[in-house]
């Protein structure tokens, strides 16, 4: 700050660069005079896939030389986060029975989350978690919370509504497993399929035979019933 404004740039001041190696251990600068402004900044390098490091923090981040004091030392903190990513499901319905689904608007599709960076016996909360996502019957896609990038996620249905007179076959899950990659083009969509059928049932049938007049019966064994059936739905 003593040179004048005017004088030639390399009278003026110039820069340097230290190289900080990742254990913390401290880098000593070249000798500067007494009273020099000092300002640090720094280029954070590149992020690994699917993170990102957030704006460097110094402590200072400028200061003033001063020789009768202690050296100073600059922390640089960087920090570095995982980026988000979601995954996406749908619904799909076979009703080919035509069963009557008008009372049922949505299912739950349950889900868990585990992060594999963290260590087995830590927290369980640290570990992961669960949530629920409501898909419409109507196959409208549902996006889930932002988790991060690498998380394994599990999926599975629960809870299907009774429907009176059908049954639920198992449901069919397009990807019951899979992790969450931040950098991916396209989003994991769960395709949830299920399928409903009517119950099969039996009716019986037998046979009275009123003969107060003792008819010679012997030669008939049995008797042909014929039926006809429809489909209202």
């Amino acid at each position: 700050p003593w040179v004048s404004d005017d004088a030639p740039a390399e009278e003026r001041g110039g820069s340097g660069t230290l190289t900080l190696p990742v254990d913390g251990e401290p880098v000593t600068s070249v000798e500067l005079p007494h009273g020099t402004v000092v300002t640090v900044s720094e280029v954070a390098p590149v992020a690994p896939e699917g993170s990102s490091w957030a704006e460097p923090v110094y402590s200072p981040a400028e200061f003033v030389v001063d020789a009768d004091a202690e050296t100073v030392t600059v922390t640089v903190t960087n920090t570095i986060t995982r980026d988000a990513a979601r995954f996406a499901a749908h619904k799909v319905v076979v009703n080919d029975d035509n069963v009557d689904l008008s009372g049922v608007e949505s299912y739950e599709l349950e889900y868990s989350y585990s992060f594999p960076w963290v260590a087995d016996d830590a927290p369980a909360g640290e570990r992961g978690g669960s949530g629920t996502l409501v898909l419409p019957a109507d196959g409208e896609v549902v996006t889930s919370e932002e988790l991060p990038h690498g998380t394994v996620v599990t999926v599975d249905e629960v809870n299907l509504p009774g429907v009176a007179g059908s049954s639920w076959a198992d449901p069919v899950i397009s990807v019951r497993e899979f992790t969450l990659d931040a950098v991916a083009e396209e989003v994991v969509d769960v395709e949830v399929v299920n399928t409903l059928s009517r119950d099969v049932t039996v009716f019986d049938a037998r046979k009275v035979v009123v003969n107060d007049g003792g008819v010679d019966l012997s030669g008939i064994d049995s008797y042909e019933l014929n039926y006809e059936y429809s489909f209202p739905w």
